[in-house]
C-alpha cells in the first residue's frame, strides 16, 4: 500500500526536526531531501506503530513500552536506522542517562531487530575509521554502540575498544579486535577506514 501525506510544517517545527534528527546530508542531496527522508520515516514509524495498536496486534501495557516500541519502529524506518544516544534523548525528552537505557531495554526486547540493526551501524562505524599506527583504528560510535560491540565481544580474547579521555566519543581499537570485530560482523577487514575521506 502506497500512501502520501503532505504535512505543512512551520519554521520552528522543521528546525526542531533537525535539531532532533541531524539527519545525514548524502551526496548529491540537499538538507530537505534528507529532512524529507527523515520526515517519511517518522512518518512510517507512526503508520506502523496506529496499526499495530488498531489491529490489536501490540498494545503497549504502559509508557516504557510505549517508548521501546516507538524507538524500535524508528530504528527500522529512519535512514541512518538506530538514532544515536543524543538523539534519542532528544526525541523523547530525556536525559543521556536515561536514554541509554531506553536503547539498552529496547535491544534486551527487541533483540532480533537491534542485533541486525547495531550490526550496520557497526559496519558504518568501521567504515569511517581513522587508520593509526601498528594496525590500530578509532572510530566514533554513540555509548549505545559501544556497548553493544563490548557483548559482541563477551567471549573473545580481544581487548574491548578503549575510550578517548576527551569523552567524544571516540574509541580506540587494537588489530586482534578489528580483526575479531570484521569477522563477527561479516565485514572483509579492507572496508574498514574505507570511507574516509570519500
Amino acid at each position: 500500500m502506497e500512501i502520501h501525506v503532505r504535512l505543512d510544517l512551520d519554521d520552528v517545527a522543521v528546525e526542531r526536526l533537525v535539531a532532533s534528527f541531524g539527519p545525514t546530508v548524502n551526496p548529491g542531496q540537499s538538507q530537505e531531501q534528507a529532512l524529507a527522508a527523515v520526515a517519511e520515516g517518522v512518518a512510517r514509524a507512526a503508520f506502523e506503530e496506529y496499526v499495530l495498536y488498531l489491529t490489536g496486534a501490540r498494545v503497549p501495557a504502559g509508557i516504557r513500552d510505549l517508548r521501546e516500541l516507538r524507538l524500535r519502529l524508528l530504528s527500522k524506518h529512519l535512514p541512518d536506522g538506530v538514532p544515536r544516544d543524543v538523539q534519542v534523548a532528544a526525541l523523547f525528552h530525556l536525559t543521556g542517562s536515561q536514554a541509554r537505557n531506553l536503547l539498552a531495554g529496547t535491544r534486551a526486547r527487541y533483540p532480533d531487530d537491534f542485533e541486525t540493526l547495531f550490526k550496520e551501524t557497526a559496519k558504518v562505524a568501521l567504515r569511517g575509521a581513522e587508520k593509526l599506527e601498528n594496525g590500530r583504528i578509532r572510530i566514533t560510535m554513540s555509548r549505545s554502540l559501544a556497548a553493544f560491540i563490548r557483548d559482541l565481544l563477551t567471549e573473545s580474547v580481544a581487548p574491548a575498544p578503549t575510550p578517548l579521555t576527551d569523552a567524544s566519543g571516540r574509541y580506540d581499537l587494537a588489530p586482534s579486535t578489528v580483526e575479531d570485530l570484521c569477522r563477527r560482523l561479516d565485514l572483509d577487514q579492507d572496508e574498514v577506514g574505507s570511507a574516509v575521506g570519500e
